[in-house]
């Protein structure tokens, strides 16, 4: 290729001024060496990171903010790994920012209960049986967060008492089931009226 660069492609390396050819840059200043082509690898790996990241919040028909904290977590791990190996300290001022960009995102998952609250997932196969085994999927809230959250967000007792006394349709109800010491899950009701 750089043989028959000049002739295919110099006027791409060629800087002219007022018409007048002023510097002539030859196409074998561009070819990468050894090292070099070390360097791109390198690249490569530590973007090989944030891209298998970025493909768990791509599927099209599952939703992915459960994965937003475990993803976050792995591409921290997968950084901070890199950045006190020996084989990428020459980037190490770069994988150092990033971790800092990184964390101030993650920081900011505090403000935001929901993404805590949709930690995991739960199977139930509905029938045992194969091969009619239907699978069903649950989000899965740690009992931690759940309370509190469910009430800053949609509130207690008192607010669902309000809402059935204005006779609101589209009030929604909570059933909590205890599925261990750890976990509950929440199946959500919308539109739907029913008394306990």
């Amino acid at each position: 290729f750089i043989a028959s660069a000049d002739e295919r492609f110099g006027s791409i390396t060629t800087l002219r001024r007022d018409g007048h050819i002023v510097k002539h840059i030859p196409w074998s200043v561009f070819k990468l060496s050894e090292l070099d082509w070390s360097r791109v690898r390198d690249a490569a790996a530590i973007l090989a990171d944030s891209n298998a990241i970025q493909q768990y919040f791509s599927p099209e028909r599952q939703p992915t903010l459960w994965r937003a904290l475990p993803a976050i977590e792995e591409l921290q791990t997968a950084w901070e790994a890199k950045c006190n190996n020996p084989r990428y300290a020459i980037y190490k001022p770069a994988i150092t920012d990033s971790l800092s960009k990184l964390n101030k995102y993650y920081s900011r998952f505090d403000e935001k209960p929901g993404f805590i609250l949709t930690l995991g997932k739960l199977f139930v196969i509905r029938n045992p049986n194969p091969p009619e085994s239907l699978l069903t999927q649950f989000t899965v809230l740690y009992a931690y967060y759940k309370l509190t959250y469910i009430k800053l967000v949609w509130g207690g007792e008192k607010e669902q008492a309000e809402e059935r006394a204005a006779h609101q349709e589209n009030y929604t109800y909570f059933i909590f089931a205890n599925l261990s010491f750890s976990v509950l899950f929440v199946l959500c009701l919308y539109k739907v009226n029913f008394s306990f």
